[in-house]
């Protein structure tokens, strides 16, 4: 008597742990030697911009049409056609910076090179650099019997001028000294000091506007008409304005009310030691 086959399935037991790594294989052959990203280019004569000149680049290997290179000797190209060893490179025609055409390239380096930038803006323009005199006797409106008794310089529309100037006096003076002064185009100001060896000195006058011009009887603003007696050094500046022209003066006068009657004697100067 045949007994009954069995139905149904076990359940699937747990996975088993990884097995341990195998041996290591043996290396694969080397790759193929690479190139380098540059070479040399045989010389050429330079094209006219946007032409195409025939090179020999025996390592070109990394050139690729549309690629912009740069030759040492030449400037900037981009690649046309061509593979190795033969290349047409269009000049890129750069100024300033490509040779001009006709120009013998010399055998050189031809490296990979990036496309010219566009141009900047313009920057703000500069500072006018500072205008210097030389140290000289730059006469005013008047002269005394043997010499100038005004020492000037031009003040030209809205222009700053620093200045010195430096006198010392001969002739006769009033009672006590000179008569010294500083005059300056109408529209135009002043600050400035004085010092020297004579009697209350080291005034400091500012912002004088439209004083009167020294022509013959001292009127303009001054110092120490009275106690002038030796060397003075006036320093300061002035200040210009739109439409402002004529000159500033350091001058002497006899007095308050009468003309020079003395002058300005050897190795005084003006000096006008910066303007803008």
């Amino acid at each position: 008597m045949s007994g009954f086959l069995g139905v149904g399935g076990g359940v699937t037991g747990a996975q088993g742990p990884q097995g341990s790594p195998g041996v290591t294989g043996t290396m694969g052959p080397a790759g193929a030697t690479g190139f380098n990203a540059y070479g040399t280019v045989s010389q050429f004569t330079q094209p006219t911009g946007g032409a195409n000149a025939a090179v020999l680049v025996p390592a070109g290997g990394w050139m690729q049409v549309g690629q912009v290179v740069f030759v040492a000797s030449g400037g900037h190209y981009s690649v046309s056609s061509g593979s190795v060893p033969t290349f047409y490179i269009q000049n890129l025609g750069i100024s300033g910076i490509n040779l001009p055409p006709g120009q013998t390239i010399a055998t050189g380096a031809i490296t990979p090179g990036g496309a010219v930038g566009s141009t900047g803006v313009t920057g703000p323009a500069g500072f006018s650099g500072a205008n210097r005199l030389t140290s000289q006797f730059l006469l005013g409106f008047s002269t005394g019997p043997t010499g100038p008794s005004a020492l000037s310089f031009p003040v030209v529309g809205n222009n700053n001028y620093v200045f010195e100037t430096y006198m010392t006096f001969a002739g006769q003076g009033c009672s006590g000294g000179y008569a010294v002064g500083i005059s300056v185009p109408s529209g135009a100001l002043i600050t400035a000091q004085i010092n020297g060896v004579s009697t209350a000195t080291n005034f400091q006058y500012a912002a004088i506007s439209n004083p009167s011009q020294f022509s013959g009887v001292a009127t303009a603003p001054r110092w120490n008409y009275t106690g002038a007696t030796g060397p003075m050094l006036i320093s300061g500046m002035v200040l210009g304005a739109p439409g402002v022209t004529g000159v500033a003066q350091a001058m002497i006068a006899a007095s308050a009310a009468s003309g020079p009657t003395g002058f300005i004697s050897t190795g005084s100067y003006v000096l006008v030691l910066f303007s803008n």
